[in-house]
C-alpha cells in the first residue's frame, strides 16, 4: 500500500497507526493495516489502497469529494462511529453543571 499522505492522514484519524508522520516506522504500520484489511476483506492491497485513497482525496470520480482531507467533512463518513479523530475532536461533549 502507499503510504501517502491521504492514506497516512486517514488510517491516523482511525486510529490505525501511531502518527500522522511520513517515516519509515509509519509507512511499515501502513503496509501492516493494508495487508491485514486485504486478508479481512478478501481484497487485493491495492484495491485497499485505491478506497483508501479515494475517500482521503477525492480521487478518480469514485466519491464527490475527499471525506478526509485537512479539514475533514466527518458528518459525511460513514465510518465515523470508529473514528478516533472525530470521537475526540467533534463528537459533541456531555456536560453536566451542578449547582448548590
Amino acid at each position: 500500500m502507499k503510504p501517502d499522505r491521504d492514506v497516512r492522514r486517514l488510517l491516523y484519524r482511525l486510529g490505525l497507526i501511531e502518527k500522522d508522520q511520513d517515516t519509515k516506522e509509519i509507512r511499515a504500520q501502513i503496509q501492516d493495516v493494508g495487508r491485514q484489511m486485504a486478508e479481512a476483506t478478501g481484497e487485493k492491497v491495492n484495491v485497499i489502497d485505491e478506497v483508501l485513497w479515494c475517500y482521503g482525496s477525492g480521487g478518480l470520480n469514485y466519491v464527490k469529494y475527499p471525506i478526509c482531507p485537512a479539514k475533514p467533512k466527518c458528518e459525511e463518513y460513514v465510518l465515523t462511529q470508529f473514528c478516533v479523530y472525530f470521537r475526540d475532536f467533534f463528537q459533541p461533549v456531555n456536560v453536566s453543571i451542578n449547582i448548590l
